[in-house]
């Protein structure tokens, strides 16, 4: 029934061997009874899973909820988002993040298209072949989408499994990678599969939390060796990491002349904010300054807006801006390489962009009117 192997070399073979069966049917039964049931894109096809786990991806749930049922009421299957623009996709995807992911999906969405005939693959190679599918993707897309056995490693059944069989190396080394495949593939089931890979999720995301795990409530705490040994704290072992220095950066936020309109440009595909509308990006103050001299004769007002932070998942980022009003010269001059808009909700912006525009709305009350 299982995917039972003898993970040779490993201290854990025997712990593993005997207790494949059990601890996978203990979680099947508690996910029945006590997983989530209720998730928008839960008991729908292989598309609608698909979506869900790229935008779960480096994203919690509550935040990805109202984003996922926005996305699919606009883009309901693959045809719509393979014929829909790539600024559209952007603007529905504005404020997750990793804006790289909504590149992978519309792209991979004109490939399933062109080369599945409108229908995600079922097979592990043929998903991985797909910009954005890794092999994690790839499971849950089989399990959940088409009840296929496949195993999966996401962030939550690594700490679930880690701990489950204490290992007590970090898990961003080779080896421990390879041991978590080999773990998950093993306990995998034939039968059931989906709602297996449904429970490693649920267990991980409520139970085997990071920070203070509900060890009472775990239905397989007889059978954890992190638990037996009064290692849950300590597990997983946090990997050694640089810190990261703090990413700076220089705006400019240039307005209009006549039509009041913030004037954003596209930035270029890659790098940070890659295919999103931005204002002026400097990464040295010295070319901040050095745009505001050499344009001071047409700059008609400048106003300092301080210094914004940001968080992002592995990096904080410090955005010193500047908002200056044109003359109708270099005004006229500029709209022919930007764009005008009266507020961020009508592009795909940064979050933290659309952040500092309804601070300027709010600090100078005036009126940025749309395009004529």
């Amino acid at each position: 029934m299982y995917n039972a192997k003898v993970l040779s070399g490993s201290p854990i073979d025997t712990h593993v061997t005997a207790k494949l069966d059990q601890i996978a049917q203990c979680l099947i039964d508690w996910q029945q009874k006590h997983g989530r049931h209720h998730l928008p894109w839960q008991h729908q096809s292989a598309y609608h899973v698909w979506i869900s786990e790229i935008m779960l991806q480096q994203t919690q749930v509550a935040t990805v909820v109202p984003f996922y049922n926005r996305f699919i009421q606009r883009f309901p299957d693959v045809d719509t988002l393979a014929h829909a623009a790539l600024d559209e996709v952007l603007v529905y995807w504005a404020g997750l993040g990793y804006y790289s992911r909504a590149n992978h999906i519309h792209k991979a969405a004109q490939l399933i298209i062109s080369d599945f005939q409108s229908r995600l693959p079922q097979s592990i190679e043929a998903l991985q072949s797909l910009p954005g599918i890794g092999r994690s993707t790839a499971g849950a897309i089989l399990s959940l989408g088409y009840q296929q056995s496949a195993p999966i490693l996401d962030g939550n059944v690594k700490r679930m499994l880690a701990r489950l069989f204490e290992i007590s190396e970090p898990l961003n080394s080779s080896r421990t990678m390879k041991q978590l495949w080999q773990l998950s593939e093993s306990i995998t089931p034939h039968h059931q599969c989906h709602i297996f890979t449904q429970a490693t999720m649920d267990l991980g995301a409520t139970v085997c939390t990071k920070k203070a795990p509900h060890c009472q409530q775990c239905p397989i705490n007889h059978h954890c060796l992190s638990h037996k040994h009064n290692s849950v704290d300590t597990i997983p072992v946090k990997p050694v990491t640089i810190k990261k220095t703090p990413l700076n950066y220089y705006l400019i936020f240039i307005k209009s002349h006549c039509k009041k309109r913030i004037l954003m440009k596209k930035r270029a595909l890659g790098g940070i904010w890659g295919g999103l509308y931005c204002p002026l990006i400097f990464e040295d103050p010295s070319e901040q300054q050095a745009w505001l001299e050499e344009h001071k004769e047409q700059l008609l007002h400048i106003t300092a807006l301080g210094e914004h932070r940001h968080q992002l998942t592995h990096k904080r980022l410090y955005l010193s801006s500047q908002l200056v009003t044109l003359d109708k010269s270099l005004s006229d001059h500029l709209e022919s390489e930007f764009t005008g808009f009266n507020d961020a909700s009508e592009i795909a912006t940064p979050k933290p962009i659309a952040t500092i525009l309804r601070n300027i709305y709010e600090q100078t009350q005036d009126c940025l009117l749309p395009e004529t």
